[in-house]
């Protein structure tokens, strides 16, 4: 399935951006380090990911999460694969990761790895 989504546009976009290094600019979230609470959705590379799907789809956030639950390339591109019976239902993810993201954003850093990139 990866393979075909890589043939996908999404795919290709997805090939152009380098989440790895991105991700790594920012701070790990508590969760991933402690263990303790939600499992959260996404790591770091799929909160990331999350923002350039709002940016590229052009829909609300409350839009954005329902195309995810049913989408799998949008899931795949969020590093992320549901199984049929699970369903994301914050509606407000993707304004937690805008605010984490900007909350620790090093642009500078962000930047370096996109020139770096491209």
């Amino acid at each position: 399935m990866h393979e075909k989504f890589l043939q996908t546009d999404l795919g290709e976009i997805y090939l152009a951006i380098p989440f790895d290094k991105l991700a790594v600019t920012l701070p790990t979230r508590e969760h991933h380090k402690s263990g303790l609470g939600r499992k959260p959705w996404f790591d770091v590379k799929g909160g990331l990911a999350l923002q350039f799907l709002k940016h590229y789809l052009q829909l609300s956030d409350e839009l954005l999460i329902e195309r995810l639950n049913t989408d799998w390339s949008m899931q795949l591109f969020c590093g992320i694969l549901l199984r049929p019976d699970e369903k994301i239902r914050d509606t407000n993810l993707h304004s937690w990761w805008r605010n984490y993201i900007g909350g620790h954003l090093n642009i500078d850093a962000m930047q370096k790895e996109f020139a770096a990139c491209w």
